[in-house]
């Protein structure tokens, strides 16, 4: 079975790397404010760039699928991806022998070997020979065959010693493979896949084959989600849909395990690749469905997104006949359950929308149709545009009168002993939850966060945090022209208004 090509050894790939590093060096100026023309660079076999120097010497690489690509793996905790950096085989393995028992106790305390079926003995005595083979061999089955006939073992305790040595293991994968190692397949075909390949890549892909193989026969979990990835880049929704089922219909939420996984880095997750097939199928109501249990089962932080749209969709739709905000008809707390799960999980998107749905509140206006929250107030007069504008001003006036109401404008006795007593949050309280999510959300890299939250700093006088997160905010080309036109206007002394569209839900 000749799933891979085959891989130089370690040897002959790090010699070459270093020749082309010293190689690399030669090219450079001396002086580093000196220009020198791109023609000047010495030329090896007609390559100029840099990058593609770079992209040359990765397709030599040990471990490199057919599109030149150095196949390499983020590892779950800690800084795994440093290397003992040496020239010989006899300083790795003697840098091994100090450190290997080390790796062994974690790579146990994880749950990526069983100590009862891997002793340290022979993790020791199966790095060493990984190290020792690889360094002088081809990336084979027969390589694999000669440390042991377990290519399962050998890919695992592989994963554990490429902590140590991080070149080993785009040669172990190809190697464990080829020697029949089911997880060493699904690997595989997950880098081969996160290269964008186009539909005609994915028909005469031979790992591809195997993992249907795997999918098919074994029922492999991970192996099934990306086979059914695979049937609906071909458009081939129903068989992917038919393939998931059984897999949706008997998965169910456990607490967070604290053992790693050496497959599921990468691979993407069941329900996401089902709906998008009944999505593209117009099941909608069934996708819906899934993306529910997603979020609220599996507490799935794009899942959670993508269902408290729904339930705002929803709401939209079931109130079109109904005069009253939906403020009084709507229970936002599910939206911001949701928009939480999304937004403690690393999402920026979540935390922008979190912080327009406190913001719009710390305005009194309803957050969905940015209505006044008292509409028989006899001294608003509601616009028919530009309704946030019109609320900063509101609000700008009020606490310039003194009339500022931090709960709103109770209309009877009652109303304000219940604001007084029963509402646990002000409008100064949202205002601060707004900027808080703001900010949490542009130190995830989100830059329409970014933006709004500066506006409201340099309006509390907070100058050095707002042309901070104007900063943030310029990375994106798509914002550059608006904090430009930012700056200009705080120069002249005035903050502009934004845009309803800006403080969408």
């Amino acid at each position: 079975m000749s799933l891979l090509q085959p891989r130089i050894p370690l040897r002959k790939w790090l010699r070459t790397r270093s020749l082309q590093a010293q190689v690399s060096r030669l090219a450079l100026p001396q002086n580093a404010t000196q220009r020198q023309a791109f023609h000047a660079s010495p030329s090896f076999s007609a390559i100029r760039s840099p990058s593609a120097n770079i992209a040359r010497n990765r397709g030599r690489a040990p471990g490199a699928l057919g599109d030149g690509n150095l196949i390499t793996h983020h590892f779950p905790i800690g800084n795994f991806a440093s290397v003992f950096y040496t020239t010989t085989l006899e300083e790795t393995l003697a840098q091994f022998n100090k450190t290997g028992a080390s790796y062994w106790v974690s790579a146990c305390k994880e749950g990526i070997l069983d100590h009862h079926r891997v002793s340290l003995y022979s993790f020791m005595d199966v790095g060493r020979a990984l190290l020792t083979i690889a360094w002088e061999n081809d990336a084979s089955a027969m390589a694999i065959r000669r440390i042991s006939t377990d290519a399962e073992m050998v890919f695992r305790i592989s994963f554990v010693v490429s902590r140590f040595f991080r070149y080993l293991y785009g040669w172990a994968m190809a190697a464990c493979a080829q020697a029949g190692s089911n997880t060493a397949i699904i690997c595989a075909a997950q880098k081969y896949l996160s290269a964008n390949r186009t539909v005609s890549d994915l028909k005469k892909s031979q790992i591809l084959n195997e993992l249907k193989r795997i999918a098919i026969n074994d029922k492999h979990p991970s192996a099934i989600i990306l086979h059914a990835w695979v049937r609906s880049q071909h458009e081939q929704y129903m068989e992917a849909v038919e393939l998931l089922r059984p897999l949706i219909e008997t998965m169910y939420p456990i607490r967070d395990s604290r053992f790693a996984d050496l497959i599921l880095d990468g691979i993407p997750k069941p329900w996401a690749v089902y709906t998008n097939a009944l999505y593209k199928m117009e099941r909608e109501e069934e996708a819906n469905e899934i993306q529910r249990i997603a979020a609220t089962q599996f507490n799935d932080p794009d899942a959670a997104i993508v269902h408290a749209y729904n339930l705002l969709k929803l709401r939209r739709d079931s109130n079109r006949s109904n005069s009253a905000t939906l403020e009084s008809t709507v229970d936002f707390s599910e939206y911001l359950q949701l928009m939480g799960i999304a937004a403690t999980a690393g999402n920026g998107d979540a935390c922008h929308r979190l912080g327009n749905y406190y913001y719009l509140r710390y305005l009194h206006l309803d957050p969905y149709s940015l209505d006044y929250l008292d509409k028989d107030d006899p001294d608003v007069v509601e616009p028919e545009t530009n309704k946030v504008a019109h609320a900063e001003i509101r609000v700008a006036k009020e606490k310039k009168a003194g009339t500022w109401a931090p709960y709103g404008k109770p209309k009877s006795l009652l109303q304000y002993i219940r604001y007084y007593f029963y509402v646990d949050r002000s409008r100064d309280d949202y205002y601060r939850l707004a900027v808080e999510w703001y900010k949490l959300g542009a130190k995830y890299g989100h830059s329409k966060a970014a933006f709004l939250v500066a506006r409201l700093l340099k309006q509390d006088k907070l100058d050095e945090q707002a042309y901070d997160m104007l900063n943030i905010a310029e990375k994106d080309e798509t914002y550059q022209s608006r904090v430009k036109k930012l700056r200009t206007a705080w120069l002249n002394g005035v903050n502009p208004s934004i845009r309803d569209d800006f403080v969408d839900l």
